[in-house]
This record gives C-alpha cells, sequence and structure tokens, in this order.
C-alpha cells in the first residue's frame, strides 16, 4: 500500500494566498451592499452599514421600488436577526407590516422606517439582520443591514456656531447661524439656555420658523439649523463680551461661546439740575448758574474742557474748567459764573457754554436777563418815607382842632 507524502507548502505560494485572501476582504468591505431581488420589487437602504453602541435604538429608511409596472402590496418581515435583538417596520407613529407601493412613472416607491432595539450587553463585534419586502413569488427582496457594535467611532451630539465673534454699537442686534446635531440613534429633546450681560437679550429661532422657541426635538441623526439673536443694552459698555449659550438634553449639555465686541461711541449731554437754560444776572455782578454734565456714551471720557461764547464785554469763569475723567454714566455739577459788562443796558442776552472731550462735544444756550441797580430806587424810598412823615405830623398838630 503506497503512502501518500504530503508536500510541504510553498513559502511563496502561502504568500500569494495571503495576499489574494486579505485583497477579497477589502472587496468586500468597500463593495456596497445589494439587495437580492427577484426584479418586480426592490429593496434598499441609503446607509445599510452603521457603527452603534449597546443599548443604541438606531432607524433606518427603508425604501421599496416597484420595477412591475403595476401597483404591489409588499410584505414587510425580518427574517433573521441576533439574538435578544428586536426589530420592527413603522411609519409615522404607528408599527406596520406591510405598505403599498405605487407604479406610476413618476412615482413608483415607498418610503418606511425600520427601528433597532440592540441588547444593553452585547459583546463587541459585526451583525446582520435580514429584511424581506415581498408581494408575491415574483416580487422578492432581501437585503442584510450589517451592524458593527463598538465604544468607538460614535459621534456626540454638536451645537457650532458658523461665526461666533462679531462686533458693533451698543443697542445693536447681531445675529449667529448655529447648527444643532443628534448624532444619537434616539430621539433627542433639547432645551436652549444662555447667560447675558444684564440689559441684554437673546432668543433662538429655527430656520424657517416664524417665532423664536424655548427647545426643539430631534429626530435620530437629524441636523437643525438655528438662528441665535442678541441685543445689547443701550448703555453697553465698550469691550469684549461673552455669552454662553447652551443645548441641553437628557444626554449632553452642549455649550457654545458667543463673542461680542461692543465698539466705543462717546456721548455727553449739558443741562442744568431743573432743566431751565436762564437767569438773572446784574451789570458788572457774577450770577452763578449750576452746570451738569453726563456722559451719555458707553466709553469713559478724558480731559474735559469747558469753554463759553457770551456778548463783548462779559465774563464767563467756571468753578473746574478742566474735567480729567468722567465714567460710563457718571454725572458732574460744575458752577459757571456769568459776569454781565460794564457797558451793558437792561435787556435778555445769550450765552452759549460748551463741553469738549474724547471725540465728542455738547453744548448748551443760556438766556440771560440783565437787570441795572441804580441810587433812583434808594432815592424813591426816603422821599415817601418823608411824605409819610410829614402828613403824619400835620394830622398831629392839626387833627385836634
Amino acid at each position: 500500500m503506497k503512502t501518500k507524502v504530503k508536500k510541504p507548502i510553498n513559502k511563496k505560494s502561502a504568500g500569494r494566498f495571503a495576499v489574494l485572501l486579505i485583497g477579497t476582504c477589502i472587496v468586500a468591505l468597500i463593495l456596497p451592499v445589494y439587495a437580492q431581488a427577484s426584479g418586480e420589487l426592490e429593496i434598499s437602504i441609503d446607509y445599510p452599514g452603521i457603527t452603534a453602541i449597546p443599548g443604541d435604538t438606531p432607524s433606518f429608511e427603508v425604501t421599496l421600488t416597484n420595477l412591475s409596472g403595476t401597483p404591489l402590496n409588499a410584505e414587510l418581515s425580518v427574517l433573521s436577526i441576533p439574538d435578544g435583538w428586536s426589530g420592527y417596520f413603522f411609519a409615522g407613529n404607528k408599527r406596520i407590516n406591510k405598505t403599498h407601493v405605487p407604479a406610476d412613472e413618476d412615482a413608483n416607491t415607498a418610503r418606511v422606517q425600520f427601528r433597532l432595539t440592540i441588547p444593553g450587553e452585547i459583546p463587541f463585534g459585526n451583525y446582520i439582520v435580514k429584511l424581506s419586502a415581498a408581494a408575491g413569488e415574483e416580487a422578492v427582496s432581501v437585503i442584510d443591514l450589517e451592524v458593527c457594535i463598538s465604544d468607538e467611532g460614535i459621534d456626540e451630539n454638536m451645537l457650532s456656531v458658523q461665526y461666533p465673534e462679531v462686533e458693533g454699537s451698543a443697542g445693536a442686534g447681531f445675529s449667529f447661524s448655529a447648527t444643532l446635531i443628534n448624532n444619537y440613534s434616539t430621539e433627542q429633546s433639547f432645551s436652549f439656555a444662555a447667560q447675558t450681560p444684564e440689559g441684554w437679550s437673546i432668543s433662538f429661532t429655527p430656520a424657517g420658523a416664524a417665532s423664536q422657541v424655548a427647545g426643539i426635538v430631534l429626530e435620530p441623526r437629524q441636523n437643525q439649523e438655528m438662528t441665535i439673536s442678541i441685543k445689547a443694552a443701550d448703555d453697553a459698555v465698550a469691550g469684549d463680551y461673552t455669552v454662553p449659550v447652551a443645548a441641553i438634553s437628557g444626554a449632553d449639555i452642549l455649550l457654545a461661546d458667543l463673542k461680542i465686541t461692543i465698539t466705543s461711541s462717546s456721548k455727553m449731554e449739558l443741562t442744568t439740575p431743573d432743566g431751565r437754560l436762564s437767569l438773572e444776572a446784574f451789570i458788572n455782578q457774577e450770577a452763578p448758574v449750576t452746570l451738569r454734565i453726563i456722559n451719555a456714551g458707553n466709553a469713559a471720557l478724558n480731559n474735559i474742557a469747558l469753554t463759553s461764547t457770551a456778548p463783548q464785554g462779559w465774563s464767563v469763569r467756571f468753578e473746574t474748567p478742566v474735567i480729567e475723567r468722567l465714567e460710563v454714566g457718571e454725572e458732574l455739577e460744575i458752577i459757571a459764573y456769568i459776569n454781565p459788562g460794564a457797558n451793558s443796558l437792561t435787556g435778555d442776552y445769550l450765552v452759549n457754554i460748551t463741553v469738549s472731550g474724547s471725540n465728542t462735544s455738547a453744548s448748551a444756550q443760556f438766556r440771560v436777563a440783565v437787570m441795572t441797580q441804580t441810587m433812583w430806587g434808594v432815592v424813591a424810598v426816603f422821599i415817601i418815607l418823608a411824605v409819610a412823615l410829614v402828613l403824619l405830623m400835620v394830622f398831629r398838630k392839626y387833627g385836634r382842632r
């Protein structure tokens, strides 16, 4: 009896076999998954291979295409599924096991959803779920869903802002384009929150919506464009502001920082404590008037000078002719002394007072009523008193007769 002797494996042949095997695996991985169909009905899924985590509940959009030329009622079923897993077809909010597929030339498809429930404790690896659509022996189609269970490669939910830094003036409105992304395979409910400076306001509006919302619900793997609108306070001080915003769900707190630069705006106001811009004065005598200077801008003012324009021969002096610094919103009262010239006549005159600071100024026009003081008034008083005294003496002397 002859004994067969096994020939040793040639190392060169073994190497070729290994290369061929690896190449075959690579091709198998990169080739798309095609449905097995009888020709009259085809089932397809845009993404028949996904990565998920234990306990996930991913959803798939399933498309049925009618190639028969006549309307079909397709029965939907799960041919095979790993132990402990479950899955069902649904449309709207209802589970279904059959759907109508039209046969119009421009409308021969139907779309339904398929949802998987993956056990919470399951080994990592690749799993296959087989789905079927059938409308008779001549219209049967089967597709494989490939699910890779892993703790890596799952994208987190995200709140992204396209241009998170802007600038403008106090009291202006600012808009930010944001995208809220639900990368989970389950529905997520988000509520919005923000921390704004005092006097500022903020709102969140979904793209295409007419009104703002406090929250939003996103379907699995769904994105939502948002507009975040912020209005700065009218008296916002010039500088940089950061407004933290958040989209909060049961699983995540998604944060984004919006940065706004309020540009400098200088503005002053000049008035009096009671708002009156008129006074009385006597010739060649100083008449005091209290001025109120207000920094109504959003930046501090430095080296504010007070000047005046008065009739010829008049003088105006200020208690403090130069103010070193005036903070935002600060008010300061200064006394101005107006002295009509010695040659002034009785009547009304105009005096302009101006305050000038950093890139801004303010003016106020005062109406000064000039009056004269003479000795005739004093003389007249003495004459009246003298006449009264004489009359009194006459009445006493001749009144008794």
